[in-house]
């Protein structure tokens, strides 16, 4: 008995079989050998025979997008597209016709070679729409191929030895451990973990086992065929685009749909011991070549955290080889980081200390103090930073060490680097020898930027000490722009809450402020109405979310300012006309 007899076979018992209780696990385990034989027809033969003419295509490009619909709807594209520098490859799929699944003109390759790319365009004849749809979500169905569904939650993770390893966070009411497990040993899968997380059916944890595809975009072709009317109806339709390629309608649209859809991430490498390429993407800092920037002037450190440092080796790229950008970047920090990075990244300090073929980047070190201006070199931008609290610290022990640099005369070690030691975040002198517990502020650096920045990123507290740097004006006009720390609504041991940004930004009083650092608990949509109502707008109380509502309550009574959430490439224009390339 063949593949097909068999399948049809297993579709005769299920058919003939009534569906409650007591026949749940024997359907479940009819159903996993559909998708099993289902699974073989799309499987290539191993017999011998006359060689053939085949249509697949050797996948190129950044990402495949596969054409699939019935004969004459209009999938005839050219191969390969360039968009937003990336190559994405069309496929053109031969028209499938009824019955494909079962392997009727040639249809097991056809969806087996859909099942290869990154998206699947349906195309469907406007004027025949929903019977086309009906009969391609048949075929493409039997094949794991769903339409308009999500991917079960559910983890699932083969293992060499160990047996199966079954775990659920929801009570099943559809299907049950004991026939999970039946359909594991159906296919083989004697080792493995399963984490089910939500309440699934058995054909859904079939879905998971065959890896069903669920990425894809429908569009209806030839709408100068069909009525106004029935274009806005099937235009407003879930995961769907109507197009003409007769009178070249919504095609730049299309593709804009696909590029989304495929969500490609560009990546910009670099050759070891070579500068970035930043004219084709991947660079340490992703916007520069955006903005068509290449030297790095100058890296003001605040504090010795991970997310303030991590990224130092990263660029490397800008002081290596005989085609670097510059011969060494200057960093401004203060001692206290500066032993951090000495005790974390021995080798950003001394190369001597540097592993495999000891490429890192060059670095000239500045050792900078609370309250004292420095100018950055070659600049003539002149800095002023100020200390504040960036939480505290609860601590009985001891200081920490630091790693000795093999030569401590070398010039990125400070005059007077070994006469003291970090005591989390200060530089105080040896403490003694018996551990006492304190409670001290963890400093983080504030900066002031000439008469145009005040750039506070780290920030719980702002002690009376920094004020008067924060607040000095010349010729009494305001400062253009502040950028300060703002974690979330609610006040952080760490960081700002947005009523202290609010507070803190009113007595600075700048002409713009941006804020930053905030968690994903309120999108950047949200912080936008918020911020649009400190400025004076007025929203309609209907329309509002509920972290809306209570932002909006935690801005309390005070003037009104200019305020909105900084993002990634974000560029502020600081010249006769204060400006952005986001709000303005």
């Amino acid at each position: 008995m063949g593949v097909i007899e068999k399948i049809k076979e297993i579709e005769e018992e299920m058919a003939r079989t009534q569906k409650n209780k007591a026949t749940e696990y024997h359907l479940g385990l009819l159903k996993a050998k559909l998708a099993r034989y289902r699974q073989q027809l799309l499987e290539p033969t191993t017999k011998s025979g006359p060689a053939g003419t085949g249509f697949d295509v050797q996948k190129s490009g950044d990402a495949r997008v596969a054409l699939i619909g019935f004969p004459s709807v209009g999938k005839a594209i050219p191969g390969v597209i360039e968009y937003k520098g990336a190559r994405i490859q069309l496929l053109d799929l031969p028209g499938i016709v009824e019955g494909a699944s079962q392997g009727r003109g040639r249809g097991r390759q056809v969806v087996s070679t859909a099942k290869t790319a990154d998206l699947i365009v349906i195309m469907l004849d406007a004027t025949k729409s929903e019977e086309q749809r009906r009969l391609l979500e048949i075929e493409l169905d039997a094949v794991g191929i769903r339409l308009n569904k999500t991917k079960p939650d559910v983890v699932f993770k083969k293992k060499t030895t160990g047996g199966i390893t079954f775990n659920t966070t929801v009570k099943l009411t559809k299907t049950d451990e004991k026939t999970i497990r039946t359909i594991l040993a159906g296919y083989k899968l004697h080792n493995c973990d399963a984490m089910i997380r939500e309440d699934i059916t058995t054909d859904e944890f079939i879905d998971v086992l065959i890896d069903t595809d669920n990425d894809h975009e429908d569009v209806y072709n030839k709408i100068d065929s069909i009525s106004l009317e029935q274009v806005d109806k099937l235009a407003h339709t879930p995961n769907t685009v109507v197009i003409s390629c007769e009178m070249d309608l919504n095609l730049d649209y299309l593709i804009d749909r696909m590029w989304d859809e495929l969500n490609i991430v560009k990546i910009f490498t670099k050759k070891r011991g070579a500068h970035p390429d930043l004219t084709d993407p991947a660079a340490a800092v992703e916007w520069f070549p955006k903005f068509k920037l290449r030297r790095i002037d100058a890296l003001l450190l605040t504090h010795a955290h991970a997310d303030a440092m991590n990224g130092l080796d990263d660029l490397r790229g800008w002081t290596l080889g005989k085609h670097s950008i510059q011969d060494h970047i200057d960093v401004y920090l203060t001692q206290a980081t500066f032993r951090e990075i000495q005790r974390s990244f021995p080798y950003l300090v001394s190369k001597e200390y540097a592993s495999g073929g000891g490429d890192v980047p060059d670095f000239v070190y500045h050792i900078i103090e609370d309250g004292i201006p420095f100018e950055i070199e070659g600049t003539g931008v002149h800095v002023t930073p100020f200390s504040v609290h960036h939480g505290r610290i609860f601590s009985v022990l001891p200081c920490p060490a630091y790693t000795p640099t093999p030569n401590e005369t070398g010039e990125a070690a400070p005059a007077e680097a070994m006469k003291k030691l970090h005591v989390n975040g200060s530089d105080t002198l040896k403490p003694p020898d018996t551990p006492q517990e304190t409670v001290q502020p963890y400093f983080s650096l504030g900066f002031r930027i000439g008469d145009h920045i005040v750039y506070l990123s780290d920030v719980s507290h702002i002690p009376e000490s920094a004020w008067p740097i924060i607040l000095e004006r010349k010729d009494d006009r305001p400062l253009p722009v502040c950028i300060l720390d703002c974690l979330g609504l609610r006040r952080h041991t760490s960081h700002f809450g947005l009523d202290q940004t609010v507070e803190a930004a009113r007595k600075i009083g700048a002409q713009r402020t941006y804020i930053l650092g905030f968690s994903h608990a309120v999108s950047h949509d949200e912080y936008v109405t918020i911020t649009e109502v400190l400025g004076g707008n007025t929203k309609d109380e209907s329309s509002l979310s509920d972290i809306e509502k209570k932002g909006i309550e935690l801005l309390g009574a005070g003037e009104a300012i200019w305020m909105r959430p900084a993002h990634d490439g974000l560029r502020v224009f600081i010249d006769e006309q204060l400006r952005d390339e986001t709000y303005d």
